[in-house]
């Protein structure tokens, strides 16, 4: 099953599930033979349903295609120009990925694959430290990028990623290229 069609299937099925608990809903709203708390728990329900499937649908995005690359930060940072990306990826596991883009003024980008993401848009940060500038998720410390070895060093492992070069504004084609990223 493709990516486009597993997503129409999960808000195909959401939607059944919506607009059969919305008749229950109206139903016990209508009946004068259900009990009027036995009514407030259930419209509770209905909007505690229809709130998480909205809060589903956005961090999952079933619709957006496979390949999409979004924009989630641009900033000067000292010397570089620094900007971070995600990417819809067609797999249902790991939907996403967010990559790192960086270059020194006037030079060349260089992306760094930071991670494989199960939601959209993760709170990633970049702050100006002592020799680099480092990387945080959700206020967590990911991960520092060295500005003299222009090497990524992940936290998680200490290892060290150069990055590839591409040759075009990003996100270029980083996912096209990705394989070569540990």
């Amino acid at each position: 099953m493709t990516q486009v069609a597993y997503g129409t299937s999960v808000l195909g099925l959401l939607g059944i599930v919506l607009v059969i608990l919305l008749l229950v809903a109206w139903w016990a709203l209508k009946s004068k033979h259900v009990l009027k708390p036995i009514r407030a728990i259930l419209a509770c329900l209905v909007v505690i349903f229809v709130l998480a499937v909205f809060w589903v649908e956005w961090k999952f995005q079933p619709w957006m295609p496979a390949g999409r690359a979004v924009q989630l930060s641009r900033e000067r940072i000292g010397d570089y120009d620094v900007q971070v990306w995600q990417r819809k990826n067609a797999g249902l596991s790991e939907p996403f990925a967010t990559a790192l883009f960086i270059r020194k003024q006037g030079g060349e980008w260089r992306a760094f694959l930071l991670d494989f993401e199960d939601t959209y848009r993760p709170s990633v940060n970049l702050r100006k430290e002592n020799s680099g500038i480092l990387v945080l998720r959700d206020n967590s410390r990911w991960g520092h990028f060295d500005e003299a070895r222009e090497v990524l060093q992940r936290d998680s492992n200490g290892s060290e990623v150069d990055g590839i070069v591409i040759n075009a504004n990003p996100p270029g084609n980083w996912w096209l290229r990705q394989s070569s990223m540990p």
